[in-house]
């Protein structure tokens, strides 16, 4: 009673920002209104008759988390249904794409009462699996009246949710207990999660599902992106900064300022972790005169078609963009956001440089550095760190193969989660 009330006050508050993406929504993936427990007749007639494996995938990184594991499921059990839940628009974009067939993706729905008796009346699932450790309590409590089982998979609990979670203990260790099963990422994740009420006999580490992701040379194809812009910039270096955060952007225009007068061909390809938010790395460009061009309007409306920067505003290009670099940043480390995925940069044998702020994937942080393959930057040293890879070449190319190296050896998580989700999916 008293989570639904404050829920309901906090939505009021978020109302502007609900309304804006649900405008967004309609642009890139409609059907936000599900969010309200408002569904289109087609989509509820997708879920007729079916009982699917429902997983909540909040946004983008959780769904990218789940790709092998998608494809593992259907290999391991063809005749099951999945339907992808998100809360947000990209996120929604992202598993549109990954779904097929007689899967579903949908927006989940906000986690008030008759909202989500609704959701769980219309998709029915025999199974209901979050991506990490986002909790629901409304949602999960009307699940555990229809005896229907909750899982984690992937699951984390980063050090600011650890110490929320805390604060508010004497109400998450009910909805912790409810839960069947933690399959958790690390050892550390396992101990807060006990911390947190889960009983010790339903926890489990059974590794990252995103190393499960990780393309063999034979499978990771140059992307069109990559091949546009190594064609472009022919023989130059690459630095790419890949999921930056606004408060990061004035930082690297200014590490990249300081390195051109060192490198004079040195290229730039700066990603922001939200698309919208190109215009603010663009002016911080403008600012330092540094010529730079959107990815999408290189070679259209008499744009610069070879600036010294360029800002990637598009969907899906980042990976073949990796692929293309020599050396990486990876943003929402410098600030502290907890760092984003190096996963997906390390597969393409990229040494990785980051912040001090990396809590979110800690474990895949530390592995790199071990190797010898990561490389801690603070704010004011980022220049020189960058500066004294480019200028050691066959160190540069030792650190890439080393990062390749530490996440290949991770592999595994995916056949450990269904193996442990194997008698709740064929025993519901």
């Amino acid at each position: 009673m008293v989570y639904s009330l404050v829920l309901s006050l906090l939505f009021l508050g978020y109302l502007p920002v609900f309304m804006r993406r649900w405008v967004q929504s309609r642009r890139e993936a409609p059907g936000f209104s599900a969010r309200l427990g408002i569904y289109p007749r087609e989509l509820a007639a997708r879920f007729k008759g079916r009982r699917p494996v429902w997983i909540q995938a909040v946004s983008v990184g959780e769904v990218n988390a789940l790709k092998s594991f998608v494809a593992a499921f259907r290999l391991q059990f063809p005749d099951e249904r999945l339907a992808i839940s998100t809360t947000t628009v990209t996120g929604q974009v992202q598993a549109r794409g990954l779904v097929s067939g007689q899967d579903t993706a949908f927006y989940f729905p906000l986690d008030l009462g008759p909202i989500v008796r609704r959701a769980v009346g219309m998709v029915n699932p025999k199974l209901f699996l979050m991506v990490e450790t986002e909790v629901w309590p409304s949602l999960i409590d009307v699940l555990k009246k229809r005896e229907v089982p909750v899982a984690v998979v992937n699951g984390r609990i980063s050090d600011r949710s650890f110490a929320a979670y805390l604060k508010l203990a004497r109400w998450v260790s009910p909805v912790f207990k409810k839960i069947d099963l933690f399959l958790m990422r690390t050892g550390q994740d396992a101990e807060r999660a006990i911390r947190l009420g889960a009983p010790p006999h339903r926890v489990q580490v059974v590794g990252n599902l995103k190393f499960d992701n990780i393309l063999t040379a034979e499978e990771a194809p140059r992307g069109d992106a990559g091949v546009r812009i190594k064609e472009m910039w022919k023989d130059s270096p690459i630095w790419v900064a890949g999921s930056i955060h606004p408060r990061e952007a004035d930082i690297l225009v200014e590490a990249y300022a300081e390195l051109v007068q060192s490198f004079s061909d040195l290229k730039w390809v700066v990603a922001p972790r939200h698309i919208e938010t190109a215009g603010h790395i663009e002016r911080a460009l403008r600012r330092r005169k540094i010529p730079s061009a959107r990815w999408s309007q290189i070679g259209t409306n008499g744009a610069d078609r070879s600036p010294r920067a360029v800002i990637v505003d598009t969907y899906g290009d980042l990976i073949s963009f990796y692929q293309a670099a020599d050396v990486v940043f990876i943003g929402g480390s410098l600030v502290p956001k907890g760092g984003q995925n190096p996963i997906e940069a390390a597969q393409f044998a990229k040494p990785i440089i980051f912040g001090p702020y990396v809590s979110n994937f800690s474990d895949v942080y530390e592995r790199l550095k071990a190797n010898g393959a990561g490389f801690v930057a603070s704010r004011g040293d980022l220049g020189r760190v960058v500066r004294t890879l480019l200028d050691d070449r066959a160190r540069l190319e030792e650190a890439g193969r080393r990062a390749r190296t530490a996440v290949e050896g991770s592999r595994g998580a995916c056949a450990r989660t269904l193996e442990a989700l194997k008698d709740f999916i064929h025993g519901s």
